[in-house]
């Protein structure tokens, strides 16, 4: 098989095991490429996904232009006072010169500038990362991530060790074994208490079952604090 890689010029770019054991280290997972290697980067993460450790290749061109594609913004509510973002709207929306010939650009107009309101009032703040990972797993508990990542960290040393180190893999299936429990039950209870905030309002528990079955497209949310005002201004 490596034969007729070579007949293409193709090169395996990972060299270190990838299924590590307490009798033995194997590489098993490759990946092939005709590039050359000054434009590639191989490796491997250390992640207890499966048995066999995740690989990856970064392609370093400079024709390819880094943005971070996963970048999520959200307003900061941390300081924001209804009663003042109201009496700026409405001086906003009373300082506006309305064109009654185009009903569609006045409400275009009418909603850039309570944007930008809001913006000065709730300005966007970056989400992390972690905050991105808890965001999309409500029923994972700040202890409990905690446990995630001491959980982790013995992975790494046991790779590091080449699960040489009996002590550190008894703690390691220990920790992990409870993150798993946990997990189920901290899950459970979360829809469990999901379901019963729904009520008898069949259109809630659907979308709810809808978050247990499909992949969501996310939307902005604003707090009732902000919406609350907005509503009473308009009934």
């Amino acid at each position: 098989m490596f034969n007729a890689y070579k007949s293409y010029n193709c090169l395996q770019l990972i060299t270190e095991p990838t299924r590590i054991t307490p009798s033995s280290s194997t590489l098993i997972d490759h990946i092939y490429t005709t590039l050359p290697l000054y434009k590639v980067t191989p490796g491997i993460l250390i992640n207890d996904l499966s048995d066999h450790l995740p690989i990856f290749v970064l392609i370093n061109s400079a024709h390819v232009e880094k943005v971070d594609t996963k970048a999520q913004f959200k307003h900061d509510f941390s300081k924001f006072n209804a009663e003042e973002f109201m009496d700026e709207i409405k001086e906003t929306l009373n300082g506006m010169i309305i064109n009654s010939s185009n009903p569609a650009a006045a409400l275009d107009d009418a909603i850039g500038a309570i944007k930008k309101v809001l913006n000065d009032h709730a300005p966007f703040k970056k989400v992390s990362r972690t905050q991105r990972r808890l965001a999309q797993t409500p029923w994972i508990t700040s202890d409990l991530y905690k446990l995630i990542k001491t959980k982790k960290k013995l992975y790494r040393a046991l790779i590091r060790c080449k699960f040489g180190n009996e002590q550190v893999h008894k703690r390691y299936k220990k920790i992990r074994n409870k993150v798993n429990h946990q997990l189920e039950i901290s899950k459970r209870k979360y829809y469990q208490s999901q379901f019963l905030g729904c009520g008898n309002d069949s259109a809630k528990v659907w979308k709810l079952i809808n978050t247990l079955t499909t992949s969501q497209v996310k939307t902005h949310s604003y707090p009732n604090k902000l919406l609350n005002p907005i509503n009473s201004q308009h009934t």
